[in-house]
Order: structure tokens, then sequence, then C-alpha cells
């Protein structure tokens, strides 16, 4: 994955008003480096959970906004299980092995 540039950031905040799905395509595009990927190929291969994949296929205008948010914060995606702490594996560190 890539990490959007300050412009890139700058780009999707300029247009996310007029078109969200236009300006996440953009992005998301440049975070996965699919150049030439739709918006249904981008959600297919974005890390995030179904849940929040199908509210972004549906176009729930609560979802996008998230994801906008997520892009200008971290400039990435962090994955389906970042918030909820787990590791990137979905697995638990082993509590007897120090880190």
């Amino acid at each position: 994955m890539t990490r959007l540039a300050k412009r890139d950031v700058e780009h999707l905040l300029a247009l996310v008003d007029e078109d969200p799905v236009g300006a996440l395509i953009v992005a998301l595009r440049k975070v996965l480096d699919r150049p030439d990927a739709t918006w249904t190929e981008l959600l297919a291969r974005a890390p995030i959970d179904p849940d929040r994949r199908q509210r972004l296929a549906d176009l729930e205008p609560e979802a996008l906004w998230d994801l906008v948010a997520e892009l200008n914060e971290l400039r990435t995606l962090p994955g389906p299980y970042a918030s909820a702490g787990a590791m990137p594996t979905g697995r638990r560190p082993d509590p007897d092995v120090e880190p």
C-alpha cells in the first residue's frame, strides 16, 4: 500500500463535497496501487471488514465520510481490525512472551 502525499489529501478534501465517491476513487487508487480500478474493485481490495465494505458499496454517507476522515488522518488504510486492537494477522500476542 502507498501512503497519500499531502497534495493527495488536499485533492481529496477539495473534491469530497462535490463528488465523495469520485474523490475516494482517486485516493484509493493511489493507496491500493490500482490506478485503473473501479469503485467495486477498490472496495474488494481494501483491507476493511465486510460490514464496512457493504456500507461503502451502498454509498452510505456516514461510511463515505468516515473513510475520507481516515484517509485524511492516516493517509493510508490500517486494516480491518486496527480499531479493535487486534494484531494485523488476526492473532493476539502471547501473554507469556515478552515483546
